[in-house]
């Protein structure tokens, strides 16, 4: 066969192909050649320009921005969406949550094993998940919780939550997010119940977290645990932000603080052997935090806004 020949076989191929929706199977029989020739066509097609392909990208949709973070932070994935509530601490908070959600959705299998931090984000998450029937799955508390007053965004409720929501099994930390005194932090730590709780991570499959600041309009704040004195402290370290109360600088290096000495939950090199860490963040006051949280390597899924997501990559300077 010559090439003009070869080339007008190619152009009918990928014309039945992409314009009429014929299987390759259905082409081959209909031109009496081999599916592999049909195979091979089109792969030609595509290589030499003749059939281009062109993706119109709806609005509030950004897959350049995630493939930007993604290669940038070296992520399993990103998730950008796009925020109608930056400068609302709360309105976002419900946005990354709803899609935090449907992150979980998409991605759980039978018998994956979660961890899960408490926060608002996490409940806006908890709040937004689907009832599910998936076989098998166990939900694990990573880190202690905080004041009877804030039941509703504790972990032991959270993590309850969330597995009656998925059909599976929860297991709490019947455990204070921050103890007096490193002592008291260590005996805890050893306390058979909850070690048995930790052991979880060596079978989890992904974990859900919040990444925070040491704002004072916190949930570390509010519980009357960021004093005068322990921000001060927290800043003379260079810290910027934390993942279950691990505080750590702009390059992700964990500050060794009097606060995290006193802290129970799951050590940081635990967290790190989980093969999915999705953290959930952004709107105004959160970048520093999150690029943190990117650069010590602690999540490796990224579900964040926009804005964020922009700044993150220097794609722009919005906000």
């Amino acid at each position: 066969m010559d090439t003009a020949s070869r080339t007008h076989l190619m152009v009918k191929v990928a014309k039945k192909y992409f314009e009429l929706g014929m299987t390759q199977q259905e082409i081959a029989a209909s031109l009496r050649i081999s599916r592999s020739t049909v195979s091979r066509l089109l792969s030609r097609a595509r290589n030499e320009g003749v059939v281009q392909i062109n993706i119109e990208v709806p609005s509030g949709i950004y897959p350049e921005l995630e493939k930007s973070l993604e290669q940038q932070f070296n992520l399993l994935e990103a998730i950008v969406i796009s925020t109608q509530d930056y400068n609302s601490s709360m309105g976002i908070v419900v946005e990354l949550g709803q899609a935090a959600a449907v992150y979980l959705e998409r991605t759980i299998q039978n018998n994956d094993v979660i961890g899960f931090a408490w926060g608002t984000t996490m409940k806006a998450m908890v709040d937004a998940v689907q009832p599910l029937g998936i076989r098998g799955i166990k939900v694990f508390q990573m880190n202690g919780g905080l004041t009877p007053q804030m039941t509703d965004i504790h972990g032991t409720s959270l993590t309850h939550n969330l597995a009656v929501r998925l059909g599976g099994e929860a297991y709490m930390l019947q455990a204070p997010g921050v103890v007096e005194s490193p002592q008291v932090q260590q005996i805890f730590m050893a306390d058979p119940q909850v070690a048995q709780v930790f052991d979880l991570v060596e079978e989890s499959t992904m974990a859900f977290m919040g990444i925070g600041t040491i704002a004072e309009d916190t949930l570390w704040g509010q519980a009357g645990l960021l004093s005068d004195e322990v921000t001060s402290e927290l800043r003379s370290l260079g810290a910027v932000g934390d993942i279950m109360s691990r505080y750590f600088d702009k390059n992700g290096t964990l500050v060794n603080s009097s606060l995290c000495q006193r802290v129970v939950g799951i050590p940081i090199e635990k967290l790190q052997k989980i093969g999915r860490r999705i953290g959930v963040a952004g709107g105004r006051g959160k970048f520093e935090a999150i690029q943190g949280a990117l650069s010590g390597g602690y999540v490796n899924v990224l579900i964040t806004d926009q804005y964020t997501a922009e700044k993150l990559t220097g794609t722009k300077n919005q906000r």
